[in-house]
């Protein structure tokens, strides 16, 4: 619709031998009626109106026209000089301010791809003990029996409620307490059935769930399984998550049995 009605309008500046394009009147044609009568989201149509202001001008068919510096519009109606245009005169890459972004999009983007091929290089890894050594599910078999003796034991309701009471339960930093130790529950308990379940899993005692078999590559990769990660903080290494687990439990304890602290580590607050 906006093609026809750009010909009808080119058409009708030939036929009055008009030397100037109204463009007001385009903007308003696509902006408000062919592509906005079908935009019902107040921001989108906004958003569509800044677009037709910006593109949609005389400016853009001057020759020295560049919507950004490395993009300049090609000169020409054929499909060769558009072609060669974009082989020869535009970035090979886009840079980030093509999409309106900035430097620390990009920088995001080159980490997640870097992550994403080193991922691929693991999964395709040998999941075998070759040479004599352990295999992977005995690795992991060995990692699940040191942290599970080492996973600390659930709060108790009584001594929680008891200590609460005393503390003053409500108290905006003893709720705030309060919400800490349910979080830190909670990754706890999921630790705990994780490690449990996948040695039966491994020993074929129980099936292998999706879960299972993805914590099973995480932890043989030194990753931290997507489960655990659920309503909790962020680590590169299961060694590294596991231990601040321990160190958040250390300190809810002390504060739970010695009352308030002094002093807080903050990094063990959500």
């Amino acid at each position: 619709a906006c093609v026809m009605f750009l010909q009808n309008h080119m058409l009708e500046m030939d036929s009055k031998k008009s030397k100037e394009v109204t463009w007001t009147t385009i903007r308003y044609m696509i902006s408000e009626i062919q592509y906005g009568g079908r935009i019902t989201d107040d921001i989108d149509r906004r958003q569509m109106t800044t677009f037709t202001e910006k593109f949609f001008a005389q400016y853009c068919l001057d020759n020295e026209c560049e919507f950004l510096k490395g993009y300049s519009i090609p000169h020409g109606v054929e499909i060769a000089v558009f072609r060669n245009h974009i082989d020869n005169k535009m970035p090979a890459v886009d840079i980030p301010e093509v999409f309106g972004l900035n430097q620390n999009a990009d920088l995001t983007y080159r980490l997640q791809q870097s992550a994403d091929l080193f991922d691929t290089i693991m999964e395709t890894q040998p999941r075998g003990g070759g040479g004599g050594g352990k295999s992977r599910e005995e690795i992991v078999t060995d990692l699940c029996v040191d942290l599970l003796e080492k996973v600390p034991a659930d709060f108790k309701k009584e001594e929680v409620r008891g200590a609460l009471s005393k503390m003053g339960v409500m108290k905006p930093v003893n709720i705030s307490f309060r919400q800490e130790m349910d979080v830190l529950a909670v990754s706890v308990k999921r630790v705990r059935t994780t490690l449990k379940n996948l040695q039966l899993a491994i020993a074929g005692t129980i099936v292998m769930s999706d879960d299972l078999a993805n914590a099973l590559d995480a932890m043989f990769n030194a990753k931290v399984p997507a489960s655990w990660l659920k309503g909790a903080w962020f680590s590169p290494t299961v060694g590294v998550w596991f231990q601040i687990m321990l160190s958040r439990y250390e300190q809810w304890d002390k504060w739970l049995k010695q009352g308030r602290p002094k002093s807080y580590w903050l990094p063990g607050f959500m």
